[in-house]
């Protein structure tokens, strides 16, 4: 019996259950950063931008997830879509995210202005 064959027989059995998912659990916690804090010179710019965006434009948006769990951890998130709502009161935008434009139900993703580290118009 060759080795690839002798493979495929013991690859669904795994030495540890469970261990995988562990080790990519253990390795993202690792990766989780606490609140970045602005500048008064990027709050100023932010401010500007956002008083710029429009209905339709097309932005990129990278922002503060924080996790579940309440520890003030989390992890930075950056997308791309068109915005279909901004809000100024509540101080929150709703785009539809590039790839899901087209489809006949796209998610919209809220995002709030205190969650926003960075915000570009694209178009």
């Amino acid at each position: 019996m060759d080795l690839t064959q002798r493979a495929k027989i013991f690859s669904p059995f795994s030495a540890v259950r469970g261990s995988e998912e562990k080790a990519k659990e253990e390795e993202s916690k690792l990766t989780r950063v606490m609140r970045r804090e602005l500048s008064e010179e990027d709050i100023r710019q932010f401010n500007e931008t956002i008083c710029n965006v429009r209905k339709k434009m097309i932005v990129e948006i990278e922002y503060f997830l924080p996790d579940a769990d309440g520890s003030g951890l989390g992890e930075y998130v950056k997308i791309s879509g068109k915005v279909t709502e901004i809000n100024p009161t509540f101080r929150f935008i709703k785009i539809v995210v590039a790839e899901e434009v087209n489809l006949a139900k796209p998610e919209h993703s809220i995002i709030s202005f205190a969650d926003m580290y960075k915000l570009r118009v694209l178009s």
